[in-house]
């Protein structure tokens, strides 16, 4: 009979059925069952973790404090005797590994840590960090053999219930079902005068009476059926036509949408073609706008440099240099304006000195700011170098606070960056920044930051408008959305405005400092370096001779590439500084050459040109070129990157840069140093400049000390600062 159930199909399905359902409750039961022996096991795994912690802590701390290292390793055993702890390390405050006890392992443990701290003179000092791993395979192999128990306990439990039910659903259903299968199987065969009988009186007798009379109206109902079906069947050859008649409009309509979308995608390549024309054409302009630029702003910067001049003619040599800033700047907007809108602005990534490009803007900002307090806010400890698009960052910030500048008559501006450590990669960390810069400017209404971020479109007054062109807004949004971030404005009428942004960037080791722009260099510490300039331009050789010679650069110059590889290979220059459009041989193959030459391959190259494409900047880089400087050329950035690539040793007008001075260092008396070492616990870096200007000038023994001082708040390393502090004064004591 068990066979017989089995052979239907309805009996497979409701065997099944209880299988599945039993089995899903079995292990629903015994999911929640494992789940609060794991949540046990853990518990009493924390608990042993917080029994370390309390036991463990204040001796572990003082043996740090004492370098006691038999006592750290005793204790290390003592907790690796307790049940299920695998292994224990203890970090300093750096994250260098002390000591450990254990074998280490990263999977199938539970991980703890708690701080090691010291009380000294009323101060709490970090000492480090314990890190405990427990090993998790028993709880594992627990839950396993209960779920193997369990599973075949339930099974089996399961099976025979199952066997059960099947039996008692043949019995009381199943063959009053083969009975109604077959007497529908005869009705199907077109006899209508077949019943069926049950034989007695339950829910089944009514089934039997109903299908009974469902078969007698069936059979009345057959003529009209048969009817209704040739009725359709006309309705059907006219639906057919219709249907072609249809066919025949879509194919029309089909046509016209074919020579509809043939007239936009030739209307849309129209329209690429002048756009790539258009691009072309601003290229160059841009080309043939800066090479006479970069006379003017490299004349104007040169002769600003000449002691000789009077403040009269320094006041026009600013305003040279600042007209073709502005210039500049305009011709460099309406550029990348016109490559966001094609999209073929790219960001090319470096590693940079974050603290220096802040001083770099604050140092531009600070001229236009007349007559209004500009600060710089920054947390304690921003890191030094990081991984970005350095000039597109800096664009975005010299255009928000220049718009702050426009904007605000009276009152501050104020430049506020905060960072936050993210997550550790293979290589190095990674932190969220925030630039944040608010003014107390006249504000902009609510209708209009709907479309500041739009190109050409400028709020306020007639006066202010006519001070810009209405592109930086758009400009900075989009860089700051190529660059992951996301341009956010708040304002208030006659109150200010507030511009802030994120951006995720790696932190890395970088040492290529900005050159300061405070002090004038007269001259280089060392022997006279050699520097070949190649450009086919007059003009633009004149520049650069005219500003290296004076500061003692042996410079020869070439007009092309091929005389520039012949003077390169008989001069043998430090550096090799070149354009890349030229006749006979360009810059590019120039570049590819000198990498090849045995003598020269590994002489600096740095490239400087006036071509506006991001493409030639990645291609010199890429063929071998150590930096890449547009024209106008900077007088900054070149010295910067020859004192990066050199290394070289400055001579400033006021005072000499020794930075390899082996001069002994002296400190300040005990109580100077308690006095530094209380300002540099507050962070206050306006009262320590303050502080070791009145120390230089009182002793000039201190110059060493008050060197590595300003290393230290250049870099606003305020703990590392006072540590050193702390270390000498008690050598001192």
């Amino acid at each position: 009979m068990l066979s017989t159930v089995l052979s239907r199909g309805i009996g497979r399905r409701f065997s099944i059925y209880i299988l599945l359902f039993s089995s899903i409750i079995t292990l629903i039961i015994t999911g929640i069952q494992l789940i609060y022996d794991y949540r046990r096991d853990i518990d009493i795994i924390k608990d042993r973790f917080q029994e370390i912690k309390i036991v463990y802590q204040d001796t572990l701390s003082t043996a740090t404090w004492v370098h006691n290292e038999n006592g750290l390793n005793l204790q290390l055993e003592g907790m690796m005797r307790l049940p299920t702890i695998l292994y224990v390390q203890i970090d300093d405050e750096l994250g260098e590994k002390i000591t450990h006890r254990g074998t280490y392992r990263e999977q199938r443990i539970m991980k703890s840590s708690f701080e090691l701290s010291y009380l000294h003179r009323k101060k709490t000092i970090p000492l480090g960090n314990v890190t405990v791993l427990a090993d998790m395979d028993f709880i594992y192999q627990r839950l396993i053999d209960k779920l193997v128990i369990i599973l075949i306990s339930q099974g089996v439990k399961t099976f025979f219930v199952s066997l059960f039910i099947l039996l008692l659903f043949h019995l009381l259903i199943g063959r009053y079902l083969i009975k109604l299968a077959t007497t529908a199987r005869e009705i199907s065969t077109g006899s209508f005068k077949c019943s069926l009988d049950i034989g007695h009186d339950d829910e089944l007798s009514d089934l039997s009476n109903a299908f009974n009379n469902m078969t007698s109206k069936l059979g009345s109902n057959m003529a009209l059926l048969e009817k209704e079906v040739t009725e359709r069947r006309n309705a059907q050859r006219a639906l057919e036509k219709y249907q072609n008649h249809l066919e025949e409009m879509v194919q029309e309509k089909t046509s016209d949408l074919i020579e509809a979308n043939r007239a936009l995608r030739q209307a849309k390549e129209a329209a690429e073609v002048a756009n790539k024309a258009k691009s072309t054409f601003l290229a160059s302009i841009s080309h043939e706008l800066r090479t006479p630029l970069n006379g003017i702003l490299g004349f104007a910067q040169i002769l600003k440099r000449d002691m000789s001049v009077d403040a009269k003619q320094q006041h026009g040599l600013n305003v040279i240099e600042q007209s073709g800033n502005h210039l500049l700047a305009l011709i460099d907007d309406v550029l990348d304006l016109t490559r966001i809108e094609s999209s073929k602005i790219e960001l090319y990534k470096t590693n940079f000195h974050l603290p220096s490009l802040l001083n770099e803007v604050i140092e531009v900002i600070e001229v236009k700011t007349k007559g209004i307090d500009f600060y710089l806010k920054t947390t304690d400890k921003l890191p030094n170098g990081v991984y970005g698009d350095e000039r597109r960052l800096q664009q975005v910030l010299l255009n928000l606070l220049g718009n702050a500048v426009k904007f605000t008559d009276h009152g501050s501006i104020t430049l506020e960056v905060k960072s936050e450590k993210l997550k550790m990669n293979n290589s190095h960390s990674t932190f969220n920044f925030q630039f944040s810069i608010q003014d107390t400017g006249i504000g902009i209404s609510p209708e209009n930051l709907e479309t500041i971020f739009k190109p050409f479109e400028q709020v306020g007054e007639q006066a202010q408008k006519a001070k810009g062109t209405g592109l930086g807004l758009a400009i900075s949004k989009n860089l700051v959305e190529l660059m992951g971030g996301r341009l956010r404005v708040s304002s208030q009428i006659n109150v200010g405005t507030q511009f802030w942004f994120e951006l995720t960037l790696p932190i890395v080791d970088c040492d290529v400092v900005k050159v300061s722009t405070k002090q004038l260099i007269i001259g280089v510490k060392s022997e006279s370096p050699k520097i070949l300039v190649v450009d086919d331009n007059l003009e633009n050789l004149t520049i650069i001779i005219d500003l290296l010679a004076p500061l003692g650069f042996l410079v020869e110059s070439a007009n092309d590439g091929c005389e520039g590889l012949e003077k390169a290979t008989n001069f043998l220059p430090d550096v090799i500084i070149t354009d890349l459009i030229m006749p006979k041989m360009d810059g590019f193959e120039l570049i590819r050459q000198l990498r090849q030459s045995a003598e020269l391959k590994e002489k600096v190259i740095i490239v400087s040109s006036a071509s506006v494409y991001d493409t030639d900047k990645k291609r010199s880089l890429d063929m071998g070129s150590n930096a890449f400087l547009p024209k106008p050329i900077q007088v900054e950035k070149l010295l910067e990157q020859l004192q990066h690539h050199l290394n070289l040793t400055w001579i400033y007008e006021d005072k000499e840069i020794e930075e390899n001075d082996n001069t002994p260092m002296i400190f300040p008396p005990l109580v100077k140093l308690k006095e530094m070492y209380e300002l540099s616990l507050s962070g206050d870096i306006f009262e320590l400049e303050e502080y070791i200007d009145i120390l230089a000038k009182s002793d000039a023994n201190l110059k060493p000390f008050i060197a590595q001082v300003q290393v230290f708040l250049k870099k606003y390393q305020f703990d590392e600062l006072s540590e050193w502090i702390e270390r000498e004064m008690t050598n001192e004591k």
